[in-house]
């Protein structure tokens, strides 16, 4: 497709397409029996109620959500289980560490509907996925894009429509390479590429675009440049696809405000109840809509909303610019919920890792793909090419892979190593602390989405990283992209390990993405050719293998059979896919795990 007179259109038939297929995947998932929807990750039993306030509407629950699809915003019905499409809807609001969830109230639901549902579930209810369908608020966006006659309207169109040419202010870009020496005299070091992207941002026209790879400072830079514009007196909008990321950059900016010693006006719309109190703390003022914002006559002002908070900001809005966090994970019609509220823009974002999530089918690729992908068509991205993150072991194969080799890791972290407090006996090779990463080979064949063997060696070394190495179970994570394999781990790891010790993360790379841990197991556990062939996108996704191996300090094991490279695609992007699976068996250093395993016994 081309931005011609059928793009509008096709926008507008993406969203349509979306909100079908969901509905669809969403009744199919509430016809299946309890216990496969629990199995599946798609439905939560929880053990009681741990808190229940009518008054408020929150509710906290003790339950077990590690093997669930759940994330904090995701909407779910509470009930007994029997008829999810029944029952009233609530927010999962919290994760807590101790085993417990928050949840809200639903849009319009009243508590003592929350309170029924519980009393029928007998103090233990079932929670099922539910359905936010923002879609006529998505067409909503889109038509005053498409339509509107105001100048601010023309900008946005001829943005996504790629009909513009990117242009830098010279007087802005002197003032922002005095506002870099300030913070370099302040005591804030700006890395070679951080500088670029921070005098790019301010001072290039309409938009600038920053990449910023695992561990290279993404959100620390955004908050100095915001910090920076609202000190000079501009108001900005800060906004993304989930509250989390909102919240992550405010708090970044809070930080700044505490360290400079210059207070900065921060205003954050309608955030989850469960933020409130640290966002309180921080001084950022709460407030619970857009009609509650206003530009002050004197000085700057930030602003965090969601993408959809964001569109309640009118055109012509108070704002001077918009930057979007995480803006890889923005289809376009979601970024256009923001676009109106100001005049120029800064996209932040990886498109190499985890991109837009996609439910339906579409025959045009163009309408599936990211904001940051589209815009960069464009505007040539400011690579952030140094990882706080990644020692030199572990980086080496994602910068040649996914980065052209750009991606290095600073000094500091080139040099960090695994701490390994004993002797790993036949677990040396594996956990020599100067192999950062490691691919362990298994000789098996014909496993689809569990394989005994790799759990059985992935539950060995966690065990090992968490007993005699006294790893902390928050610094290590164990990764499938397959739920039953990561079942199969946990039970096999329990089994190992004193009853009531803490379990690491389990679970697939969605689940870790924006996390890092010192060290990641990662058990691939396929080894049927036949279902690689049908399920090639998905399981040689790039993107995906790019977040596997971009989450590890200091240790990566990855555990693989070679049958996982004797399959062939039926796409010749499928054999592009399949070729990065062979530059990882290729350039990683080996291990021989069947040896291994034999050789640790059951």
């Amino acid at each position: 497709m081309t931005p011609g007179g059928g793009f509008w259109d096709a926008l507008e038939r993406f969203l349509l397409r979306e909100r079908a297929a969901g509905r669809r995947d969403l009744e199919e998932i509430w016809s299946q029996p309890l216990e496969q929807r629990i199995e599946n990750g798609d439905a939560i039993a929880a053990e009681g109620v741990d808190r229940w306030d009518p008054e408020s509407g929150r509710l906290v629950l003790r339950a077990d959500a590690r093997g669930s699809r759940f994330r904090a915003g995701d909407a779910l019905r509470i009930g007994d289980g029997a008829d999810p499409a029944r029952e009233p809807e609530v927010t999962l609001a919290d994760e807590g560490p101790d085993g417990t969830l928050e949840f809200e109230p639903g849009y319009g639901v009243p508590p003592q509907e929350i309170a029924d549902a519980i009393e029928r579930s007998g103090g233990r209810p079932v929670l099922d996925r539910g359905e936010i369908d923002l879609t006529p608020q998505l067409l909503e966006a889109l038509r005053r894009v498409r339509s509107g006659a105001g100048e601010r309207a023309r900008a946005v169109r001829d943005l996504v429509r790629l009909r513009w040419e990117p242009a830098v202010d010279d007087r802005e870009r002197e003032e922002a390479e005095r506002s870099a020496d300030r913070l370099e005299a302040g005591g804030v070091h700006l890395e070679s590429a951080q500088r670029e992207a921070f005098v790019r941002a301010w001072s290039a026209r309409p938009v600038q675009l920053v990449q910023g790879p695992p561990g290279t400072g993404k959100t620390w830079l955004a908050a100095h440049l915001l910090a920076a514009l609202a000190w000079r007196g501009e108001a900005l909008l800060v906004t993304a696809q989930t509250h989390r990321a909102v919240d992550n950059v405010l708090h970044a900016l809070a930080a700044v405000a505490r360290r400079t010693g210059h207070p900065l006006p921060l205003v954050r719309v309608a955030p989850r109840r469960a933020a409130e109190p640290r966002l309180r703390r921080e001084g950022i003022r709460v407030v619970r809509g857009a009609a509650q914002v206003s530009r002050p006559r004197r000085g700057g002002l930030i602003v965090g909303a969601t993408l959809f908070g964001a569109r309640r900001f009118e055109s012509p809005g108070p704002f001077d610019r918009v930057l979007f966090d995480e803006a890889a994970q923005i289809t376009l019609p979601h970024a256009l919920c923001a676009l109106l509220a100001a005049p120029r823009w800064i996209l932040a974002g990886d498109d190499r890792q985890l991109g837009p999530v996609i439910v339906g089918d579409h025959p045009d690729p163009t309408v599936t793909r990211s904001v940051f992908e589209h815009l960069r068509d464009r505007a040539e991205p400011v690579l952030l090419d140094r990882t706080h993150r990644m020692n030199d072991a572990v980086c080496a194969f994602p910068s040649r892979a996914f980065y052209g080799g750009r991606l290095r890791p600073t000094e500091r972290a080139a040099a960090r190593r695994l701490r390994l407090a004993s002797d790993p006996g036949p677990l040396a090779p594996v956990l020599d602390p100067e192999r950062g990463a490691v691919l362990v080979r298994l000789a098996h064949e014909g496993h689809r989405t569990r394989c005994p063997a790799e759990a059985d060696l992935a539950a060995a070394i966690a065990a090992e990283l968490l007993g005699p190495q006294r790893l902390p179970a928050g610094s290590l994570a164990l990764v499938s992209p397959f739920r039953a394999q990561n079942r199969e781990i946990a039970s096999r790891l329990r089994a190992r390990l004193p009853a009531g010790a803490a379990l690491p993360v389990i679970d697939t790379v969605e689940r870790i993405q924006g996390q890092e841990r010192e060290a990641v197991v990662v058990s691939l556990a396929c080894s049927d050719p036949d279902a690689l062939r049908r399920d090639t996108e998905f399981f040689f996704s790039e993107n995906r293998l790019c977040v596997t191996l971009t989450r590890a300090r200091t240790k990566l094991v990855v555990l693989a059979s070679r049958a996982v490279l004797d399959t062939y695609p039926r796409t010749y992007e499928g054999l592009l896919r399949l070729d990065l699976f062979h530059r990882m068996f290729r350039e990683l250093p080996q291990v021989d795990g069947s040896a291994l395993a034999a050789r640790l016994g059951p």
